[in-house]
């Protein structure tokens, strides 16, 4: 598409929050969606995967490598999507990053120099039960004419494996949606992995947008440990202004291994930025009851023992109290105090306190949580003892999480 200068300025002016104000050309080109599409079956030929689309497959599943798995499905555009099926996955707001600055590079090297980059729209959820956040790109390059285009991407996390599929045209979005979460829904693999006997999924949104997904999963070891795994991935526009060299992202993941009572064996956490590591913690049990923590804290070394009290407590602890606690006739006031190793501090266990304000229906209890001079209003579920709505911090950001996806009991 051929337009002017100002022209371009105004389409960069005018997307995402100002979406009705925008010229009626770029509108009716977000309008267009595929026709009669139909739901295909997929297949590898070594057997590895298989699934269904909605949209016409182009090409046989070709395997790239050892760990990846290339899909190119007709949604009705011009263009088609691209789906890549990443082995064992990857960390999925790094893989978006990654992948959209690839992209906009070769698009910009077939049309000529890129002008600027705006992000479109940020948005997260699940499809069935499977994690994803989007990103759209609003582009402009510069060749012999100003040429607009469009980046949509999604990444998946499904059973154990990761999804990123990519669209590069404007328009089409339901369609491009709607093939991607077909295809997350029905992936099956050969090497079929035990499923999590809990699992969760929240999206994390910022000032209303969705930017990320936290997944919560719990597996049981053949020597009775169970394996805690709570994976954050988050996409985070630093300001208002989504006019962007790049996207700064942050995935992080911490591991609790729990013994047959409930207590802690062991814990670990990693942090990465923009695909860096900032912190790679390991918490391990000492002499004495003591706590040993040692490796990277935002950049820097860190080693020291911890003292055994006040005792960490684990995940399914507590839990495990706020159901006992839910089971009172009464528990508007009720108070529960735990201790916790957190990024906050990790040089110590930190004490927090939990108390009910109100019970707000059949299975929902608001609380608030004070740790030190923090305090949050939660949303607690009566049958799993789990935030259903919380507030995570990030720096200075806070971003609300959401549960939209829970599955099993412990």
């Amino acid at each position: 598409m051929r337009v002017t200068i100002p022209l371009v300025l105004t389409i960069l002016m005018l997307t995402g929050h100002a979406r009705g104000q925008e010229v009626q050309w770029l509108r009716d080109l977000r309008a267009r969606e595929g026709q009669n599409l139909k739901e295909q079956a997929v297949s590898s030929k070594d057997a590895f995967l298989t699934g269904r689309v909605l949209g016409k497959v182009l090409n046989t599943v070709i395997v790239r490598d050892a760990s990846s798995y290339a899909i190119d499905i007709d949604i009705g555009s011009e263009t088609p999507a691209t789906c890549e099926v990443i082995v064992g996955g990857f960390n999925l707001a790094q893989g978006l990053r990654e992948a959209a600055d690839r992209t906009i590079t070769e698009f910009a090297l077939l049309y000529g120099t890129l002008e600027k980059r705006a992000i479109d729209r940020i948005d997260a959820g699940v499809f069935g039960s499977s994690p994803y956040i989007a990103v759209d790109w609003l582009l402009v390059v510069n060749g012999k004419t100003l040429r607009v285009g469009a980046l949509k991407q999604l990444v998946v996390s499904t059973r154990g494996h990761g999804l990123y599929c990519a669209h590069l045209e404007i328009g089409y979005s339901k369609s491009f949606q709607a093939a991607v979460g077909s295809l997350a829904k029905t992936l099956r693999f050969k090497d079929a992995r035990t499923a999590p006997f809990f699992t969760e999924v929240s999206t994390a949104s910022l000032k209303g947008d969705k930017v990320g997904v936290q997944v919560v999963t719990m597996q049981r070891d053949a020597a009775g440990v169970t394996h805690v795994l709570t994976s954050t991935s988050l996409a985070l526009p630093q300001t208002s202004d989504t006019l962007l060299q790049t996207l700064p992202v942050r995935d992080s993941s911490s591991v609790q291994r729990i013994g047959p009572t409930g207590s802690l064996v062991n814990a670990a956490h990693v942090v990465s930025a923009n695909g860096a590591i900032e912190t790679q913690l390991a918490l391990t049990p000492g002499k004495n009851g003591t706590w040993l923590v040692s490796g990277q804290f935002e950049g820097a070394p860190l080693a020291k023992t911890l003292e055994s009290a006040p005792v960490a407590s684990t995940l399914i602890q507590q839990a495990r109290a706020r159901r006992a606690l839910f089971t009172r006739k009464s528990v508007v006031g009720a108070q529960l105090t735990s201790a916790q190793w957190t990024m906050k501090d990790p040089t110590r266990i930190i004490e927090s306190q939990t108390t009910v304000l109100s019970v707000t229906g059949a299975d929902r209890v608001v609380a608030r949580e004070t740790s030190e001079d923090l305090a949050t209003e939660i949303v607690l579920d009566r049958t799993t003892g789990m935030p259903s709505k919380a507030v995570m911090a990030i720096g200075a950001l806070s971003l609300e999480l959401e549960r939209v996806y829970v599955q099993g009991t412990f």
